[in-house]
């Protein structure tokens, strides 16, 4: 390359139009110690060459592969080739990372609209019999059953998300539970297990697992502690129909605090496991 186009002088503003950049950027850079001015003027003019633009590049290659300016600083300080390639394979495997992060939120999104947009536009307080495939779910036992206090179930939740994340299971923002047949005998409706569905079975402590089989299947609107007059209608539905109760309730929220601050609103999908007589 002519050494006389290399050491050809640009201000700071024709240098930050020849990287397509600002002053603001070149400054920011001359402060972090990763690009700084070729020399300053008397007048204050802070000059640049043309072969600081390689620098430039260099920079920016490395912020899009994810480098902090940390980073980058430190690897201009004393740089070479199988340094760059360490750096790109660490980078690599961050972006790997990333990238399952993402299709993970975008599958938690997507489960989140379909579960609205069905709880949005299907019937209230009409039970219905289906078939319901196996599910795979994560759970949590509630310990204290229908004397849970906030604080406790808070506590648990928590417990809860931090094990889905550790785990790379958390698919759907929704939470579940699970109401035991005992209990439902009872005339009781309070919960024994929290639970998040999993959209395949893996090999977890907590994984718990829904029969296939018949459910009598029902859409609930309004606060939790309705949900005993949404039994009531159930259970009727399953003696007029000749079936009885074989098996646990599972209750799912379609739309919960997540997406509305009215308790009214929320809707919760209840399914109970049942057989003929």
């Amino acid at each position: 390359m002519d050494e006389k186009k290399v050491q050809q002088y640009y201000t700071s503003g024709e240098f930050a139009k020849m990287c397509v950049t600002t002053k603001e950027t070149l400054r920011h850079y001359d402060e972090v110690g990763i690009l700084h001015p070729a020399y300053i003027g008397e007048n204050g003019y802070r000059y640049y060459t043309t072969g600081q633009f390689f620098d430039y590049d260099l920079i920016i290659t490395l912020q899009e592969a994810g480098c902090s300016l940390a980073e980058i600083k430190s690897y201009m300080e004393h740089y070479e080739a199988q340094d760059f390639l360490a750096m790109m394979k660490e980078k690599a495997k961050q972006l790997e990372k990333e990238k399952r992060k993402i299709e993970s939120m975008q599958k938690l999104i997507q489960n989140s609209i379909k579960s609205t947009e069905y709880a949005l536009t299907e019937e209230y307080y009409k039970p219905r019999l289906v078939h319901c495939e196996e599910e795979y779910l994560i759970t949590i036992k509630v310990e204290h059953g229908e004397t849970l206090t906030l604080q406790e179930e808070v506590e648990r939740l928590r417990e809860h998300f931090l094990h889905l994340e550790k785990r790379d299971l958390w698919e759907e923002y929704s939470i579940g539970s699970i109401i035991l047949q005992e209990t439902l005998e009872q005339g009781k409706c309070y919960e024994s297990y929290y639970y998040t569905r999993i959209h395949s079975h893996k090999e977890d402590e907590r994984l718990w697992i829904k029969p296939a089989g018949q459910y009598v299947t029902m859409l609930h609107k309004g606060s939790y502690g309705q949900l005993i007059e949404s039994y009531k209608i159930m259970k009727e539905f399953i003696r007029e129909n000749g079936l009885r109760i074989c098996g646990n309730s599972y209750e799912y929220d379609m739309v919960s605090y997540l997406a509305t601050q009215k308790m009214k609103d929320y809707v919760i999908q209840i399914s109970i496991e049942v057989c003929s007589q």
